[in-house]
């Protein structure tokens, strides 16, 4: 009938489809114009159903985990490293490094292990294992940080006169759920010298309250052993040797145990 209200002559079901064709309508369109990742919800992480009761509800679009994980890795600080380094891709020619392999994978499947470190030999795949490890959490949606230690202590040093900075620098490494120190006290490990007091405070600081956060995943990789890292400072590395547990792998120092040497000339 001429002039007749159509909300009168239409059932509810009715109405709440044309809302929901509407607003697909509306993210077809925005996708012509804007290039997003996923076509379902133009990037928004949100899609709009129908319930069971016949009712307009928001849920998170099927592409939410796989975004929250890219973010993550944007903001770990792990540049290429991701790309570069997983579980899959370690070669095990030679047996201590299957057992690396083994002893990261284990860690990662313990749900109780807070503390990982691999020390000793440079080249020997510390850090490709360690970012797969981290790797692994960052799939999890566990915010993760990358520091190599030489560039975060630098950092620390230079930010002295200016608070804020300084502050945020450490809060991001102390209240990050997965932190992974890279290389820790790099650059003194001339076997006559040892970390500077600046550097063991430093870890002290770092390492004590993510020892005393529960909830937190440290991960660590020095050409220090735990037994040299012990002798600089038994007050901060005994917390981490008792924090790591079984989670502690020492690779003996020999030249033919750094895999770099593998691809000269090739």
């Amino acid at each position: 009938m001429k002039g007749a209200d159509l909300r009168t002559e239409t059932t509810y079901d009715t109405f709440v489809d044309n809302i929901l064709k509407s607003i697909g309508e509306k993210t077809k369109g925005e996708s012509e114009t804007d290039k997003h990742k996923c076509n379902i919800c133009n990037d928004k992480s949100i899609v709009y159903v129908k319930s069971e009761d016949g009712d307009i509800v928001s849920r998170r679009c099927s592409c939410y985990a796989r975004r929250q994980t890219e973010r993550i890795e944007r903001e770990s600080g792990f540049g290429v490293l991701l790309e570069l380094y997983s579980f899959d891709n370690f070669v095990t020619r030679e047996g201590f490094q299957q057992k690396m392999l083994e002893k990261a994978k284990e860690f990662c499947d313990d749900e109780k292990a807070h503390f990982f470190f691999f020390g000793g030999q440079s080249g020997c795949g510390k850090t490709h294992l360690c970012t797969a490890i981290a790797k692994h959490f960052i799939t999890k949606g566990f915010s993760t940080r990358y520091i190599c230690w030489n560039e975060f202590a630098d950092k620390i040093k230079k930010s002295f006169s200016k608070p804020d900075v300084y502050y945020q620098l450490l809060d991001d490494v102390k209240n990050a759920r997965v932190l992974f120190i890279d290389d820790l006290f790099k650059g003194t490990t001339a076997r006559e010298t040892q970390p500077t007091e600046a550097d063991i405070k430093l870890a002290f600081e770092v390492l004590n309250r993510r020892y005393l956060d529960g909830d937190k995943i440290t991960i660590i990789s020095a050409e220090w052993t735990m037994q040299d890292l012990l002798k600089f400072d038994q007050g901060t590395f005994s917390r981490v040797y008792q924090g790591c547990g079984p989670y502690q792998v020492d690779i003996s120092r020999d030249t033919k145990r750094n895999y770099r040497f593998n691809f000269v000339g090739k």
